[in-house]
């Protein structure tokens, strides 16, 4: 119906005559619309029907296209906005453990460890040149979460032996 491919050829007098002959055989009072007027009106009909159509096609393309212009497009195409925080070394001396990061973004002010006893507390000390963060370490199960930026943040995780 959307594009029809049957090329129908009669006279619209001759259709007109053979739709008033079907009536007649149906015992169905004739028919008072002239056939000019109701092909007339199916053409329109039909018309409308394919511009619905086209435009129902348009919107459930667009449903399906909106929300990859919505949403920002950064995380399907670029990774450059993550930070990669390796631990290179970790050394322990007495009561204090230092850890060796290399990486950009990484907060050494703001990092900070939860021991299992529910202490928090900051780092003893920290050197950003050098990638060196110092914590208290008492020997129990300790969590230590360093922020990074545009990141999640790095999170170690210490057990005794």
């Amino acid at each position: 119906m959307l594009f029809d491919k049957k090329k129908h050829h009669m006279d619209l007098k001759q259709a007109d005559a053979t739709l008033q002959n079907v009536f007649k055989a149906c015992h169905i009072p004739p028919n008072t619309t002239s056939f000019d007027r109701l092909a007339l009106r199916r053409r329109l009909n039909t018309r409308i029907y394919n511009r619905l159509l086209i435009i129902t096609a348009l919107l459930l393309l667009l449903t399906f296209i909106l929300p990859l212009a919505v949403s920002p497009a950064t995380p399907f195409f670029k990774r450059g906005g993550t930070s990669e925080v390796v631990l290179v070394s970790d050394t322990l001396s007495g009561d204090v453990l230092k850890l060796t990061l290399s990486g950009n973004g990484i907060l050494y002010s703001e990092a900070y460890q939860e021991t299992a006893s529910g202490i928090t507390e900051p780092p003893l000390s920290y050197n950003e040149k050098t990638g060196v963060i110092s914590f208290s370490y008492y020997g129990t199960e300790t969590n230590i979460y360093i922020p990074l930026e545009n990141a999640p943040t790095f999170h170690l995780w210490l057990s005794p032996r």
